[in-house]
């Protein structure tokens, strides 16, 4: 079991330590990030175990939120994140079990960021013509998107 990464190398074996270094690492390359890309497919109605491993890393208290006697307050605010989202099937707004951008946006709002945009490919299980289909125009979306930032001097 990997324990809480944070702070010192005190202690911690050499794998550890080297999971360490990754993880800070990564929250380097997250906090001089403007502006973030994750790709996030639907996985039994959430994210992928990847991408929240990769949250459990990022969101840690001091760094990139505190805690206040008022809740927590995000640190890594003014970001803009761009989720392209991929599904077999469709978004349903009032489907309960959809927890997918719940999730994402969760976490980023903890962090402080509330800019998201979500670029979405559904339906993908429903046929070759409507895959193809759903996934030019997420392409074209997504190129939108970034041509946006790049133009805003993001």
């Amino acid at each position: 079991m990997l324990p809480v990464l944070g702070g010192s190398k005190a202690g911690l074996t050499e794998p550890q330590q080297a999971e360490l270094e990754r993880v800070e690492m990564w929250l380097a390359e997250f906090l001089a990030a403007d502006v973030l890309v994750i790709g996030a497919p639907q996985y039994n109605f959430s994210i992928p175990s990847q991408l929240k491993a990769w949250f459990d890393r990022i969101a840690q208290a001091g760094r990139t939120f505190r805690y206040t006697d008022h809740g927590p307050v995000g640190l890594a605010g003014k970001k803009r994140v761009i989720v392209t989202s991929t599904r077999g099937g469709f978004r349903k707004d009032s489907n309960r079990l959809d927890l997918h951008e719940q999730t994402i946006e969760a976490f980023f709002n903890l962090l402080g960021t509330t800019d998201i945009t979500y670029i979405r490919a559904e339906g993908l299980g429903h046929g070759d013509e409507h895959r193809s289909a759903s996934v030019a125009a997420a392409e074209e979306a997504l190129h939108a998107a970034i041509g946006n930032v790049f133009e805003a001097g993001v």
